[in-house]
C-alpha cells in the first residue's frame, strides 16, 4: 500500500502523454502494478494468517503442558538474548543490531524453587516502529499476550531521557495488547555499566511510569542478581509483587 504513490508517480513520468480517455491507451500504467502488489500482499496476509493460527495452537499446546511461560521482551540491544542464554543455558547469537532475533525461540529450564519453566526470546522492539504496524510481529505479540510473566528489558546504561521514552512506549504497547502490569516485570539490565548516581537519576525519571509495576536490576553479561530475578519471576507466578532495589544489586557487583 505504501508503494502506491510511487507507482503512480513512476507511471506518470513514463506515460505522461497518455490519459484514460477516448482514443487513449486505457488505464493508467500503474494500475497493473498496483493490482500485482495487491495480490502479493493478499498472499502474504494469507500466509501470516496461517502462521498466526499455528502459533496460537502451539501456545495452547505448551500451556496444556502446565509449565509457566516467561516471555522476554524489550528493545533491541537491551540484552534479551544474553539474558535468555543465562536463564536457559543456551548459546544463541548475541548482537547489538536490530532483528538479530527474527522469530521467537523457546527453551525449558528446571528451577528448584518451582519446577520447569518455559522461557521465550522474542524479536526486539525498535524505537519509532510500532510492532502492531507490522503484521508479522503479531506472532511475537501473541507470545507476550499469552505468557504468564513478561520480562520487559531496558538498558539501564541508556541516557535517562531515552530510557524513559523506551520504557513508557514499551509498557504502553504491552498494555494495549492485553499484558497487564500484574504479570509484567521490568528488568533493568547492564547494571554493571553504571554507578549508583546514574541509577538514582534513572529511577527519578521513570518513577511515574513504574507505578504499579515490579522491577529488578541485573547484569546478564556478568551474572549479577540472576537468582533475584528468578525469585521475582516466581513471585509473579504465585501472584506476589516484588521489586529489588539497586542497592541490593550493586552490593553483588564485582
Amino acid at each position: 500500500a505504501k508503494l502506491y504513490p510511487y507507482f503512480k508517480l513512476q507511471a506518470s513520468v513514463r506515460f505522461k502523454t497518455e490519459r484514460p480517455f477516448m482514443k487513449g491507451m486505457g488505464e493508467y500504467a500503474y494500475h497493473n502494478k498496483v493490482r500485482m502488489l495487491a495480490k502479493r500482499m493478499s498472499r502474504i496476509r494469507e500466509r501470516i494468517s496461517k502462521l498466526r493460527r499455528r502459533r496460537v495452537s502451539e501456545i495452547e499446546r505448551r500451556r496444556r503442558l502446565g509449565y509457566p511461560i516467561v516471555c522476554i521482551a524489550g528493545y533491541y540491544n537491551a540484552g534479551k538474548t544474553s539474558l535468555f542464554n543465562v536463564l536457559t543455558g543456551s548459546d544463541r547469537e548475541v548482537s547489538d543490531r536490530p532483528f538479530t532475533t527474527i522469530s521467537a525461540k523457546y527453551q525449558r529450564r528446571y528451577l528448584p524453587m518451582g519446577g520447569f519453566m518455559l522461557f521465550v526470546d522474542t524479536i526486539g522492539f525498535v524505537i519509532d516502529l510500532d510492532p502492531e504496524l507490522i503484521e508479522s510481529f503479531e506472532l511475537n505479540l501473541a507470545d507476550m499476550k499469552y505468557a504468564d510473566v513478561v520480562l520487559f528489558l531496558v538498558d539501564v546504561s541508556d541516557e535517562p531521557n531515552l530510557l524513559s521514552l523506551k520504557l513508557n512506549h514499551g509498557l504502553k504497547l504491552l498494555r494495549r495488547i492485553g499484558v497487564e502490569p500484574s504479570k509484567t516485570l521490568v528488568v533493568f539490565n547492564k547494571v554493571d555499566l553504571v554507578d549508583e548516581r546514574h541509577i538514582e537519576n534513572v529511577l527519578e525519571k521513570v518513577h511515574a511510569t513504574l507505578m504499579g509495576y515490579s522491577w529488578v536490576f541485573v547484569s546478564a553479561k556478568e551474572g549479577i542478581n540472576i537468582e533475584g530475578l528468578l525469585e521475582a519471576v516466581w513471585s509473579k507466578i504465585l501472584g506476589r509483587s516484588v521489586s529489588i532495589s539497586s542497592e541490593q544489586v550493586l552490593q553483588e557487583a564485582p
